[in-house]
C-alpha cells in the first residue's frame, strides 16, 4: 500500500501529547486568578447566613401579578412577575 494514500489522525488524543497537562494547568490557574480578581466585600457570604429569612404569617397578603416584558438572551420575551 502506498503511504501517500493513507489517513492520518488529524487530532491526536490528550493522553499523546505531553504538553496536555502543562496546558490545563495554565488554564486553571488563569481562569482561578480572574475569578479572584473580581471584588466583592469579604464578608457577603457569612453577612448573607447571618440574616434572619422573613416568613409570611396570616390569611391575607397583598400580592400583585402582572406580565412584564425582559431579555435575558438578546430576544423579548413576556414573564409573570408576581409583586414587582
Amino acid at each position: 500500500m502506498n503511504s501517500q494514500y493513507m489517513i492520518k489522525p488529524m487530532i491526536q488524543a490528550p493522553d499523546s501529547d505531553p504538553n496536555h497537562s502543562r496546558r490545563r494547568f495554565v488554564f486553571g490557574a488563569s481562569a482561578m486568578l480572574a475569578l479572584m480578581s473580581i471584588p466583592y466585600p469579604k464578608n457577603a457570604f457569612a453577612n448573607a447566613l447571618s440574616q434572619s429569612l422573613n416568613q409570611l404569617s396570616g390569611k391575607v397578603f397583598d400580592l400583585s401579578i402582572d406580565y412584564k416584558m425582559v431579555n435575558f438572551t438578546g430576544k423579548s420575551a413576556r414573564a409573570t412577575v408576581v409583586t414587582q
